[in-house]
């Protein structure tokens, strides 16, 4: 790890554990910021990002460090090598800091933070993919604005954060992300960017305690990765809970209102022992075989309406979660030749509970579903009467098996 020093421009590299006190800086970047090169040629202070690393390095000197950690400056991003392992350590870096300070440029702390339409609350800084594990991991954060007059503490401000950002408040009291599943975790990321596309995979890395390589370049399949690396670490059902026609995700985006759904133990889902390929993935699901006179019968077409294909039949499968009123999602599938399936639509289904008559009929079965659904109009697919606008968040429910 690479630590600049606070009384003047330079940098010390520490090995191992032997890694002294340090602050850490979190903002958003500007244009010139300084970087490692600026910092070895003595060009540091004809950048235009120079005022921002001096009243980071003025502040931690004032609070006693002699260290602080700055992502622009403090990482070689020349070398590859050196930026995988920074990003893939950077969770860490943030957890094991005495204090983070979070500059937000576009806040004047003399302005009331908890009001409704503050500039607090409408802070760049909230809406970037890299702040999200800035703001989570450090145990103590402070704010600063432009003038780096502070604004508060993460602990005194943690009101408007939680409105804002969607976190649950025990995520920073507790600091356990172990409790939260995967849906929720996204579900903080689905109103934030990043410049590069890969980068809202990467960002997420430390957040589920995944290392990974950086392939920049492979733009949506590197948050593909990210999913598959978690299902394969926690078999967490919730990934497949989200408003997209494929089985995995391409955004956090599609997590979107996810902030609800929790892992849960059902016994009417068995070990996934999942096979991940890149066309489909192999796993077990609690099914229940649906036929077109069951659908009339339990009155199931005010929850779902029957596609307009050929199928005489869809699967529902129980996802081993549920959101805070008890309530389960499920997947509604197409199975397209024997063992072989699809998921059919791109709403997402949550059912309050299931009619005896249709539980019955549930089985565990290990099947194979495909990664990419087909377009969801046409034979075979669900037509949701929406025509080409965007569907998000519709859930619909079953009570006993009946509206």
């Amino acid at each position: 790890m690479r630590l600049l020093r606070t009384d003047k421009l330079e940098m010390v590299e520490f090995l191992g554990q032997d890694i002294p006190p340090y602050a850490i800086l979190s903002h958003t970047w500007g244009t010139e910021e300084v970087t490692f090169q600026d910092i070895q040629q003595g060009a540091a202070q004809s950048r235009r990002g120079y005022g921002k690393l001096a009243g980071a390095c003025n502040v931690a000197m004032q609070d006693g460090f002699e260290f602080i950690w700055i992502d622009t400056c403090c990482i070689d991003k020349t070398s590859s090598a050196e930026l995988s392992e920074a990003i893939n350590s950077m969770f860490n870096w943030y957890r094991n800091t005495e204090v983070c300070y979070a500059l937000l440029s576009d806040v004047d702390a003399q302005e009331d933070a908890f009001a409704l339409f503050s500039n607090f609350r409408e802070s760049r800084w909230f809406t970037r993919g890299w702040t999200l594990q800035e703001l989570i991991a450090p145990g103590v954060v402070y704010f600063y604005d432009a003038g780096w007059e502070q604004i508060g503490s993460r602990d005194t401000l943690l009101t408007p954060i939680v409105e804002i950002t969607g976190i649950n408040s025990d995520c920073f009291t507790a600091g356990d992300l172990s409790q939260f599943s995967a849906a929720q975790i996204m579900s903080w990321a689905a109103n934030r960017n990043t410049t590069r596309i890969e980068d809202m995979a990467y960002c997420l890395l430390g957040l589920f305690d995944i290392n990974m390589p950086l392939l920049y370049g492979e733009g949506d399949r590197a948050f593909a990765r990210l999913q598959e690396e978690i299902l394969r670490q926690s078999e967490d059902d919730t990934l497949f809970f989200h408003e997209e026609p494929s089985l995995l995700a391409t955004s956090p985006r599609w997590f979107s209102g996810r902030n609800n759904v929790c892992r849960s133990n059902s016994p009417d889902v068995h070990s996934r022992n999942l096979y991940i390929t890149r066309s489909r993935i192999v796993l077990s699901f609690a099914l229940i075989r649906v036929s077109r006179a069951q659908f009339d019968r339990e009155c199931l077409e005010t929850v779902f309406p029957w596609p307009a294909g050929q199928a005489t039949c869809y699967f529902i499968a129980l996802l081993n979660c549920r959101d805070q009123t008890g309530s389960f999602p499920v997947l509604i599938l197409s199975e397209q030749s024997s063992g072989l399936f699809e998921k059919a639509g791109h709403v997402s289904v949550l059912i309050a509970s299931l009619a005896p008559r249709l539980r019955r009929g549930l089985a565990v079965q290990r099947v194979s579903v495909l990664r990419s659904s087909a377009p969801t109009s046409g034979k075979g697919s669900w037509d949701w009467g929406m025509g080409n606008k965007s569907v998000r968040s519709i859930t619909r429910e079953v009570i006993g098996g009946r509206p």
